[in-house]
């Protein structure tokens, strides 16, 4: 009797729930948007998985990161700030550098500075350099010294380069075309726009 009780009992405790499988198969697909980068599509799913788990950090930032790949900065840096109240401590560093960018990209510089210092704050001295230079271009630019549109060209040739390097041409041309109508006069940045055509088979 007892033998038969316990099967039924791990059969239940282990079924899954429709809504649970539902969940899982959106998720999925929201992540899968996400990856061929099409921002429109991903961003609807997350924001219906964050409606049912509000507090689901992992969510947030990717809902986030969707919004900074359609250059909606003020929409990434809300939903970084949601994440930052509900994640776990050892995420906290790398919210605030990400949070930090999606400022600076808005032109929202002394929040970004807000941002960076408090990044800087959790990872110390020896593991902060890279954030260091960022709150020092985002300093020069407060004080005026440093053209505001500095900061996001750095970011777009960043993620334009990594865009090439996993061949995805179509997204890198747009970063640099950006980039280009920023600085007409830099010679690099048309340079690698020719390479980038050259793959797409434009003139």
């Amino acid at each position: 009797g007892s033998g038969l009780k316990y099967k039924k009992c791990c059969l239940i405790s282990t079924r899954t729930s429709p809504e649970t499988d539902s969940h899982a198969q959106l998720r999925a697909n929201a992540y899968k948007q996400m990856a061929d980068q099409n921002w429109t599509e991903a961003i609807s799913l997350f924001k219906t998985l964050v409606e049912a788990r509000p507090a689901d950090h992992t969510l947030l930032t990717a809902l986030a990161s969707c919004y900074e790949g359609r250059n909606e900065y003020l929409s990434a840096a809300e939903y970084y700030e949601k994440a930052l109240k509900v994640c776990p401590e050892s995420r906290r560093a790398d919210l605030w550098y990400q949070l930090g960018i999606a400022r600076a990209c808005a032109m929202r510089m002394e929040k970004a500075a807000q941002a960076f210092r408090s990044c800087i704050q959790i990872l110390g001295d020896h593991e902060s350099q890279k954030i260091r230079d960022l709150l020092r271009t985002v300093e020069d630019i407060l004080a005026g010294t440093v053209d505001p549109r500095l900061f996001q060209v750095q970011v777009l040739l960043q993620r334009a380069f990594t865009d090439m390097d996993e061949e995805r041409f179509e997204s890198a041309a747009a970063k640099l075309e950006t980039v280009a109508s920023i600085e007409p006069d830099n010679p690099a940045i048309f340079y690698n726009l020719g390479v980038v055509y050259t793959f797409l088979k434009r003139e």
